[in-house]
Formats: C-alpha cells, sequence, structure tokens
C-alpha cells in the first residue's frame, strides 16, 4: 500500500493526540495519584458526616421544641375544654321529641312537661332557666319530624335528679318513651367518648365507656374498676 503525503501527515497529528492523552491520563494510574484522590474523598465524607450530624441536632432540637410546645397545646385545649363543660354543668339534652307545625313556646313547654311526666318526675317552672329547640332535625321510625330540647336547670342538683330518672336504654320496656336524655358534653369530650366506644369494641375485659354525672369520661372493666381519662394519650395508656 502506498501513503500519501497526506495519510501520513494525518497518521502523525492521531499520534501526537494519542500521545497528549496518554501523557494526560498516565498520571491517574499512578499509586500515589490514587492515594491522594482517595484521601480526598475521604475527607469529604467525614465533612459530609459531620454537617449531616450538626443538621440532626438541629432537627433534634426543633422536634423537641415542637413536642414541647404541642404538649402545651394540649394542656391548654384540655384547659379550655373543662371551662366550657363546667359551664354546661346544669345542661341536659332531651332527643327524639317530635315537632309541631307553628311550634311555640308554650307548646315546647308542653312537649317538655310529658317528658318529665313520662320520666315520673315533677320539675317546677321556677326550676328551669331555660330551653329552646338545637341541633338538626330527623324523622323517626314512625314518620315523624324531631328535634332535641337542650335545657338549662337553675342548680345542679335539679339537673342530677332529672338525668337519674332518664329513660334507660338498656331496659326493654313496652312503656318505655321514645325520647332520650344525655348530657351536654362539649364537642371534644363527645368525639373523644365515640372514640373510645370504637376502641374497645372487640375487649372483653372492659364493659363500656361512659360521661358520669360530672362528664368526666371513664372505662368500666368488668371486674368493677373504674379508670377516667381526658385526652387520648390518657384513653390509649388505660387500653394498652
Amino acid at each position: 500500500m502506498v501513503y500519501t503525503r497526506s495519510m501520513k501527515l494525518k497518521m502523525e497529528v492521531s499520534k501526537e493526540i494519542t500521545d497528549y492523552f496518554n501523557n494526560l491520563i498516565e498520571p491517574l494510574a499512578t499509586k500515589n495519584f490514587i492515594e491522594e484522590m482517595f484521601g480526598k474523598f475521604k475527607q469529604e465524607i467525614i465533612d459530609l458526616n459531620k454537617k449531616l450530624s450538626v443538621q440532626n441536632e438541629k432537627i433534634n432540637e426543633l422536634e423537641a421544641k415542637v413536642n414541647s410546645q404541642a404538649v402545651v397545646i394540649d394542656n391548654l385545649m384540655i384547659m379550655s375544654d373543662n371551662n366550657q363543660q363546667y359551664q354546661r354543668r346544669s345542661l341536659l339534652r332531651f332527643h327524639n321529641v317530635e315537632i309541631d307545625e307553628n311550634e311555640d313556646e308554650k307548646i315546647l313547654e308542653t312537649k317538655l312537661d310529658k317528658c318529665f311526666s313520662d320520666m315520673n318526675i315533677t320539675v317546677e317552672k321556677d326550676e328551669i332557666d331555660r330551653f329552646h329547640r338545637i341541633g338538626k332535625a330527623y324523622v323517626n321510625k314512625s314518620g315523624k319530624t324531631t328535634k332535641s330540647i337542650i335545657v338549662k336547670f337553675k342548680s345542679w342538683s335539679t339537673r342530677q335528679r332529672v338525668y337519674q330518672a332518664r329513660p334507660k336504654r338498656h331496659v326493654e320496656s313496652s312503656k318505655k318513651p321514645g325520647f332520650s336524655v344525655t348530657l351536654d358534653l362539649t364537642q371534644r369530650r363527645y368525639n373523644l367518648l365515640k372514640l373510645a366506644r370504637d376502641s374497645i369494641n372487640n375487649r372483653d375485659d372492659i364493659d363500656y365507656a361512659y360521661a358520669d354525672k360530672n362528664c368526666s369520661l371513664a372505662f368500666r372493666f368488668k371486674n368493677g374498676a373504674i379508670k377516667y381519662f381526658n385526652s387520648k394519650c390518657e384513653m390509649h395508656k388505660i387500653i394498652a
């Protein structure tokens, strides 16, 4: 094969380029260079770990502050809820009481008196501060439209006397009135009680969760023990 001048020139240029890159890459293959690069890389890893350690400490500090603030907020919410519940200490709710068309205060008073009569108690007018309908209207099994009545009694003792005479849910009787009477729990306390009842559906050692006459929430165990709770944390500790 005959090499032309042009071909020879190209071969020389190609060799020069090859030699240049060989000279450039050759140091990379030396032991000292590799150890130097590895040392730098190792130091970068150490420095990075130090930075991550500092960041983790800051994150832990922030988490501790957040948890501390959460505890404070929970305690404030409980204090506020206790105050709200105390203000409701003289209230009772009468559920499933039928509504009449064009119902006025006099008709509502007559219905309330009928509830007292069905409970076999007498409540004088001067023992009641005020009363009115509350909540949403519902249609009962008889097709009648019903709505709750909230009653504020002038004394806690009257409220307690009425509450003790309320129709018992667990008592089956043909003479049992269609309405029911409950405490006026705050929304937070009502939701907590509902959660507690849902949490013990499959428990064999707990009879039920309930609110006592003072609106305090508690579990009643089958062995007769009663344990009170006023937060999700306390509730979970009891049933854990």
